[in-house]
C-alpha cells in the first residue's frame, strides 16, 4: 500500500515531526514537537485538509523537544503513545531540563505501550519495525518502515554524521553495522534534525559509516 509521508519544524530546537499516512487514512505522527499554539494550528490544519485522524504517536526517545505535542495530541484526538521502555527516566529528566534551554515545561502525560527492540507493528495497512539504537539515550531507537523504505532515525543518527552519544561511539558503531547497515541502499533516512538523505548516501559521505564498510 502507497504510503505518505509530510514533515514540520516544530520548536526553537528546529525539530522534525513526520505524520505518515496511506490512502486508506489511516496515520500516526512520529516525534510530534509542536510547542506552540500557532504550530498546533499547523498541524491540526493539515490533518483536517487531508481528512486525517491520528491515533497513534511513536517516539524515538523522550527528549523534550520531540515530545512537546504530546499532551496537545492526547488531549485534542485521544491519541496512544508508544515509547521504548528504557526511556521513562529519559522522560522525567528532559521536563525537568527543558527550561534550561529555553523551553516550557512539557506537561506529564501518560506513555500507553513500550517496545523493545525487533518489535514489529501494524497499524492497519502500516507496519514498522523498532530498531533499538543505545547511545543518544539508553532507549533511542529508529524506526524502519519497509513500505517507504523510511528510516525515522530521532536523534540516533545525524546526517553525515552520529551527532551527539552518551555511550562509546564504538558501541554504537556496532549496533549500527548489525541493525542498520544492512537496510536496503534506497532507505530515506528522516533525521530528528536536519534534512534528509538515504542510506546509499550515508554509505558514500558519512565518516562513521565508511568505518563500518571497512570492518565487513
Amino acid at each position: 500500500m502507497e504510503l505518505f509521508v509530510h514533515s514540520f519544524v516544530f520548536n526553537n530546537k528546529k525539530e522534525n515531526s513526520y505524520l505518515l499516512w496511506n490512502r486508506a487514512g489511516e496515520c500516526l505522527l512520529v516525534d510530534p514537537g509542536c510547542s506552540t499554539p500557532y504550530e498546533q494550528e499547523l498541524l491540526t490544519g493539515f490533518l483536517s485538509r487531508n481528512n486525517l485522524y491520528p491515533k497513534r504517536l511513536l517516539l524515538t526517545h523522550g527528549h523534550f523537544d520531540h515530545v512537546a505535542g504530546v499532551p496537545f495530541l492526547i488531549q485534542e484526538y485521544g491519541c496512544e503513545c508508544w515509547m521504548h521502555s528504557a526511556e521513562e527516566k529519559e522522560l522525567q529528566l528532559s521536563r525537568t531540563l527543558a527550561p534550561m534551554y529555553e523551553f516550557e515545561t512539557v506537561e506529564e502525560f501518560q506513555v500507553d505501550h513500550h517496545y523493545d527492540d525487533s518489535t514489529q507493528l501494524s497499524f492497519g495497512g502500516i507496519c514498522l519495525r523498532v530498531i533499538h539504537i543505545p547511545g543518544h539515550t539508553d532507549g533511542s531507537v529508529c524506526l524502519f518502515v519497509p513500505g517507504g523504505p523510511y528510516l525515522f532515525a530521532g536523534d540516533a543518527l545525524v546526517k553525515g554524521s552520529l551527532g551527539f552519544v552518551n555511550n562509546s561511539y564504538g558501541e554504537v558503531l556496532a549496533h549500527l553495522q548489525k541493525k542498520i547497515y544492512p537496510l536496503p541502499d534506497e532507505t530515506i533516512i528522516l533525521y530528528g534534525h536536519g534534512p534528509s538523505s538515504t542510506l546509499a548516501e550515508e554509505k558514500q559521505t558519512n565518516p562513521f559509516f565508511h568505518r563500518m564498510n571497512r570492518k565487513k
